[in-house]
């Protein structure tokens, strides 16, 4: 994540013990983590605590961030509070790396299971688009990073010596 995205401050929401906030911590990164869980919180590293803390992915966040990492917790969520979690995250950034689970239906925490392109519509209707070249290894099979692309109009251009009425013209359009 460092070296391909460069992130100067990040937010991990859904951070659980804080392994990532510690890692990009410790390249350099400055970065923060929240999750619901007091537990979890409790387990970070001593170092890294004052980084994390007990909060709702849902409510709003601290400023604004570089990369917002949300790995494996929309799927914990209502669908509603999934929509809002897409809401806040792209309020606080214009890059994010997002993952959740397509499949895991056995999981009883698991409310809110849905394919990629769920997600990918949420992001989209707020500005955000796919980076078709992220490798989502890095993270989890199925992870998504997006960014917020600025509102181009569609220009279509057709050039053609076939009359109108021509399929190929149609199929062309």
């Amino acid at each position: 994540i460092v070296e391909r995205y460069a992130p100067k401050r990040t937010l991990d929401v859904g951070c659980a013990k804080g392994f990532l906030v510690e890692h990009l911590r410790d390249c350099g990164v400055e970065a923060f983590g929240i999750d619901a869980s007091e537990y979890a919180i409790s387990q970070v590293r001593e170092d890294v605590k004052p980084y994390c803390k007990v909060a709702s992915a849902t409510e709003p966040y601290d400023g604004r961030f570089d990369l917002i990492t949300c790995i494996e917790v929309a799927e914990h969520l209502t669908e509603e509070e999934g929509r809002k979690l897409v809401d806040r995250i792209c309020a606080h950034t214009d890059q994010v790396i997002f993952s959740s689970t397509p499949s895991d239906f056995d999981e009883e925490s698991h409310f809110n299971v849905r394919p990629a392109e769920h997600w990918k519509s949420l992001f989209a209707a707020r500005g955000f688009h796919t980076d078709l070249h992220f490798e989502p290894g890095i993270v989890t099979p199925h992870a998504l990073r997006f960014r917020r692309a600025p509102a181009r109009p569609i220009r279509v251009a057709v050039f053609s010596n076939e009359e109108e009425k021509h399929a190929v013209v149609k199929l062309r359009l």
